[in-house]
């Protein structure tokens, strides 16, 4: 990933904050951003884990604090299904992929991980001779509606997401983590040609579509079966 854009930064470091991740995963690492804002966010002891598949990069990737770098593809993932992660970040990344790859990616991931990070734009064509640098594949809040649990804004062309995965029984709700990351006043901003700067409060909504079973006999609790 050569370029990342800014517009979500304060809302990923925040969360990284929050959430205090013990392992993170960041697909289409590039120049080490979400690696330097992981460190930067207090995250000393976190293992921090890149997905690049520019091997000429790895020396810069450690210098920005990465432990482990995966000169992979993100769809070889795929063939490392013990490996588990607190949170995995997608900057700028998934629209570079065919969307059934990425389909099939996000739902790997959503049993390996307890968060899931994807921030991508849409209605910005790039067309290459090489298919990965290319824009190749959508990502609305319609692509989402696979997932139970899950968080959003656009700012514009900009789409951010924050998904919880199913390994995250025993951490902080999502929606603690949405209502931590609102009340923090963040003003998103992304400047587009020709129509000039955006300036937009950051409000994180929630979707919600967990599901849940009454208890036999019991007409006050539920039996959920998926973290919240």
């Amino acid at each position: 990933m050569s370029y990342s854009w800014t517009t979500f930064d304060e809302v990923v470091h925040h969360v990284m904050h929050t959430l205090q991740p013990a392992r993170i995963l960041d697909i289409g690492a590039g120049q080490g951003k979400y690696g330097k804002m992981a460190r930067a966010a207090g995250l000393e002891a976190t293992v921090i884990t890149a997905v690049e598949c520019e091997a000429s990069l790895n020396a810069g990737l450690t210098a920005a604090g990465y432990n482990e770098v995966l000169n992979i593809t993100a769809q070889q993932l795929l063939d490392r299904p013990a490996d588990t992660y607190d949170l995995v970040i997608m900057g700028d990344v998934i629209e570079h992929l065919k969307h059934s790859d990425g389909q099939d990616l996000l739902e790997f991931l959503n049993y390996r991980c307890k968060h899931l990070i994807i921030i991508t734009p849409e209605c910005m064509p790039m067309s290459t001779a090489t298919f990965f640098v290319g824009h190749n594949s959508l990502w609305t809040p319609r692509a989402m509606q696979w997932h139970d649990l899950w968080a959003h804004q656009r700012c514009r062309l900009m789409h951010f997401y924050l998904l919880r995965g199913y390994l995250d029984f025993d951490g902080m709700p999502l929606v603690d983590v949405v209502a931590s990351v609102n009340a923090q006043g963040f003003v998103l901003k992304m400047e587009e040609a020709p129509f000039g700067e955006t300036a937009v409060p950051c409000r994180l909504t929630v979707t919600d579509q967990v599901i849940s079973d009454p208890i036999a006999g019991d007409l006050v609790n539920y039996c959920i079966y998926r973290p919240r």
